[in-house]
């Protein structure tokens, strides 16, 4: 079935591979109650021989359609492009093209269609992938609209160029109207993999968006300027995976650096500060967190993006802005580790631009390796330091001055003491000193053997006051540096109890 409106005026309607021979009738349903005054006109198809190395002129009469036949290899990917299109229609008009690819037994291999705005970018593109078997095809183009219409035809075959992981991509081109770009690249297990673009332009495009393809042709990804444009997650024994990017509609080249990658694995050792750096546009970072059940642990980062360079900011789906990073803190089991105070969403989204972050526990929940997640913003790549620090574990005694010093950013104090139920506290810093800090602020907790008991924030000189201490035992009075590194940062301390 197809449809019309009255401002299109005109409409074409392709019938093709007749089931059988005798009286066919075409119906025409007016919409509602309308009435309905039209020119009917039956025409023949034209046919004419194409092939993928030379261009060819395609030429329509008012509501004719052509078909175009070529011969073709298994599993070819090609790229159909229409380029000087001249039509009758209004001028600044769009045409659509109405496009059916058949095998030579008739049956339906592929479809859709190409869309062209009259005038100096008078061209359209489309992409078909699914000629699984080698022989001769049959492409029927039909112009949509009544018209008598011209056109060079350009059929190409896909340029190929197969990838491996995390390889810097270099850069290639196609030499022709729609000619797309395919490839093969032989996935690491249990690896997210995300193909990008390191450098992207085209030619004589309508639209500066192209497209990514998985194998079986369905689009998984766009992508507007260099950056990521699509993610494949495979399992625990991956074959090879087959990516195509259809160019943009109408471009007459393009030219791009495909890389395929994962996400950055970097494992951290307490006690020292590591950088860390992605090398691809949208790559993500993997933190990986050794701990053993029970420690009290620190992880700090310190991040920036790069310049995306472009003023608009899109969002992805979540409501995520394009210049904030998404945080995942996850458990050897793969769960969400929950902090608070944001114990309400395990997954937060600040600005990643000299961003500063604290992750914190009290106790790992279970050993193993726990992984921090970070996405940077959209077409960028970030870089920056992490520090893992456990906790200093210190003794105190009541009225015993004792010397507390942190070598590390972000480390945290445990300082234990022994007390009655029923019995009073205070615990002064004095003299605090915090450096690569301004507007120092201590964060303070206080844990009795069963609870949290509170929690204080401490600045220089001033006492944390406990007053009837609820039962007998050790109490732990652990506190850290809620830092502002920066004037213009404003960091974020996330804990966990």
């Amino acid at each position: 079935m197809f449809e019309t409106t009255t401002a299109e005026s005109s409409l074409t309607v392709p019938l093709e591979n007749a089931p059988s021979t005798g009286t066919y009738t075409v119906v025409i349903n007016p919409n509602g109650a309308s009435t309905l005054s039209a020119n009917a006109l039956l025409t023949t198809n034209a046919t004419q021989a194409v092939t993928t190395t030379t261009d060819a002129t395609l030429n329509a009469t008012s509501g004719q359609s052509v078909a175009l036949t070529f011969a073709a290899a298994a599993n070819q990917v090609l790229g159909f492009a229409l380029t000087n299109i001249s039509s009758s229609l209004t001028a600044g008009a769009s045409q659509r093209f109405q496009l059916s690819l058949r095998d030579a037994a008739g049956a339906l291999v592929d479809g859709g269609e190409c869309a062209s705005v009259a005038g100096a970018l008078a061209r359209c593109s489309a992409l078909f992938s699914k000629l699984t078997l080698a022989g001769n095809y049959s492409l029927l183009v039909t112009p949509q609209f009544q018209s008598a219409v011209s056109a060079t035809v350009s059929l190409s075959v896909a340029v190929t160029r197969n990838l491996t992981p995390n390889t810097v991509g270099t850069s290639l081109s196609t030499t022709r109207p729609g000619q797309p770009i395919e490839g093969t690249f032989t996935p690491l297990a249990n690896k997210t993999h995300w193909i990008g673009v390191r450098t992207f332009s085209a030619a004589n495009a309508t639209s500066p968006t192209a497209n990514l393809r998985g194998s079986s042709g369905i689009p998984v990804g766009v992508f507007t300027q260099a950056g990521s444009i699509g993610r494949f997650v495979t399992g625990a024994a991956p074959s090879a995976l087959r990516y195509i990017i259809a160019p943009p509609n109408g471009a007459s080249s393009m030219t791009l650096s495909p890389e395929v990658y994962t996400p950055l694995e970097v494992t951290l050792s307490a006690g020292a500060t590591q950088p860390i750096s992605s090398n691809f546009k949208d790559q993500s970072l993997d933190l990986r967190v050794p701990l053993t059940q029970g420690q009290g642990f620190n992880l700090a980062t310190t991040l920036s993006g790069s310049d995306p360079g472009t003023t608009t900011i899109n969002t992805r789906p979540g409501g995520i802005a394009d210049t904030e990073c998404t945080y995942e803190f996850l458990t050897p089991g793969g769960g969400l580790l929950q902090f608070v105070p944001n114990n309400v969403s395990q997954r937060f989204v600040p600005p990643c631009t000299n961003d500063s972050q604290s992750f914190s526990s009290r106790a790992a929940p279970e050993t193993g390796t726990y992984q921090l997640r970070i996405r940077p913003p959209v077409q960028n790549t970030i870089s920056g330091s992490a520090t893992l620090s456990l906790d200093k574990l210190e003794a105190l005694s009541s009225g015993v001055p004792k010397a507390i010093t942190t070598a590390l950013p972000g480390q945290r104090v445990a300082m234990q003491f022994t007390a009655n139920a029923g019995e009073d506290r205070s615990l002064r810093l004095d003299p605090l000193t915090v450096t690569g800090a301004t507007n120092p602020v201590m964060r303070l907790f206080v844990y009795t053997p069963s609870q949290l008991l509170k929690a204080d924030t401490l600045l220089s000189n001033v006492a944390s006051f406990l007053e009837r201490l609820p039962e007998t035992g050790t109490v732990l009075w652990r506190f850290f540096s809620h830092r502002r590194r920066r004037p213009s940062v404003s960091p974020r301390t996330w804990q966990t109890q």
